[in-house]
């Protein structure tokens, strides 16, 4: 029996996280789960779509993190501007990281 095109890529360490995450939209669909914990979950899945290799799997932590957003549009504003701060943070450490970067592959030539 042949694999999937689409598992193609899927490594034993990157699905259960996958997984772990999509079962977290599922509980707070229930109302098993709180806001703090789905902002969480949301942060995680943002971590996964740069971790991930596989085009499947990142493309499923982007509709996941979508669906954490639109859920989380109904939620305190307080905890929308502490996720876009935090948000803002890490693109502007990104930056600074991408800028140094480059910078010492300038100086090494």
């Amino acid at each position: 029996m042949s694999t999937p095109v689409w598992l193609i890529g899927i490594t034993c360490s990157t699905f259960p996280l996958f997984a772990i995450h999509f079962s977290m939209f599922i509980l707070y669909a229930m109302h098993t789960v709180n806001i703090e914990q789905l902002v969480n979950a949301l942060l995680g899945v943002l971590a996964c779509i740069r971790l991930f290799a596989s085009p499947f799997l990142k493309a499923g932590a982007t509709v996941l993190s979508v669906c954490f957003l639109g859920i989380l549009l109904f939620s305190s504003p307080f905890i929308l501007a502490g996720i876009a701060a935090v948000s803002v943070y890490f693109g502007w450490l990104q930056r600074m990281e991408n800028k140094r970067g480059n910078m010492l592959k300038q100086i090494s030539r």
